[in-house]
């Protein structure tokens, strides 16, 4: 009985290293230095929807949203307030091999959202800053973002 109890607990501990993903500890954080409320989304593209996460408002303007994945994918950073945005890749040695080395985060603040909408937002590329980063430059920046209006 013994032996059968340490096999188990070795085995459990051998393949739970092999099933469990270990995420990549970097992540970028977006300093809100103003005084509008922000959201930012990050894409590996020009297109506010290359993560995917965003793809639900590619339908047409009359399209009814999942009020839960709404609240869930859009969290404002409240002026002086800092996130680290969810929508961030698993893997950032991966993503930058595959998306030409570069990170696109997007800053739209709350007077566009409540102008515009997300939808047109999204569909017409509207936003109030981008920024363009490489692996590098997150590196010499501590992986912070600070947005000033």
């Amino acid at each position: 009985m013994k032996t059968t109890s340490i096999i188990t607990i070795i085995l459990c501990a051998l393949l739970s290293n092999c099933i469990i993903d270990k995420l990549d500890s970097r992540n970028i954080t977006v300093i809100n230095n103003s005084k509008d409320t922000i959201y930012s989304i990050i894409s590996p593209s020009d297109d506010m929807f290359g993560s995917g996460y965003y793809d639900e408002f590619k339908q047409g303007s009359d399209y009814q949203y999942t009020p839960a994945a709404f609240k869930m994918e859009f969290s404002p950073i409240a002026p002086f307030d800092q996130v680290e945005p969810h929508d961030r890749p698993r893997f950032w040695d991966n993503y930058f091999k595959e998306h030409d080395k570069m990170v696109r985060v997007f800053i739209v603040k709350k007077g566009t959202v409540n102008k515009s909408g997300w939808h047109k937002i999204f569909n017409e590329s509207q936003y109030d800053e981008k920024y363009l980063l490489s692996e590098k430059q997150l590196d010499s920046c501590s992986w912070k973002i600070n947005y000033r209006n």
